[in-house]
Parts: structure tokens; C-alpha cells; sequence
């Protein structure tokens, strides 16, 4: 359910952000009389910030991973089936 209502969100950002841009292109050539090729100018330089932000997050991504977890260290009894070498139970004997 969490899953839906992120994508749902993430869906609805995308639909007002194309909306946003479209309505602002409107405005740029019929209000403020901007040749559209001066236009397509301006949306793919404003477009760079995405890009950057892109390449950017690629080198900072390893950053915030790297500190100590919140809920703090791992319980070393706690058996993990998904990672292979993990803490096992010990095992008792009648």
C-alpha cells in the first residue's frame, strides 16, 4: 500500500510539473511574445539543473549510507537468511 501512495504521489508531481511547463510555454510566446525556438532555449537550460543534480547525487549517494544505523548495531544472535555468513543462534542440546 505504501508503494501505491508513493507512486501515486510521485505520478501526480509528474503530471503538474509537464502542466506547469506547458502553461508557462503558453505564457512565454503568446503573452511575453518569445520566439519558440528562444523557448525550447530556456526549458532545456532550465532542464540542466536536473541533469546536474543527477550526476551530483551519483558521488554524494555513498554519503548518507555510510554512518551507524538508527536503531543501533545488529543483534548478533539474530539470524539473517539473506546474507550469507550471519550471526546464527547457538544451538541447544536436550
Amino acid at each position: 500500500m505504501l508503494l501505491w501512495t508513493g507512486q501515486s504521489v510521485s505520478e501526480l508531481g509528474s503530471a503538474v510539473t509537464t502542466m506547469a511547463i506547458s502553461i508557462e510555454i503558453i505564457f512565454l510566446v503568446r503573452v511575453l511574445h518569445v520566439r519558440p525556438a528562444y523557448t525550447g532555449v530556456l526549458v532545456a537550460v532550465a532542464s540542466l539543473g536536473g541533469v546536474a543534480a543527477g550526476v551530483a547525487s551519483g558521488r554524494l549517494s555513498p554519503a548518507p549510507g555510510s554512518g551507524p544505523t538508527p536503531g543501533g548495531p545488529p543483534d548478533p544472535g539474530r539470524r539473517d537468511p539473506g546474507r550469507p555468513g550471519a550471526a546464527r543462534p547457538a544451538i541447544q542440546e536436550p
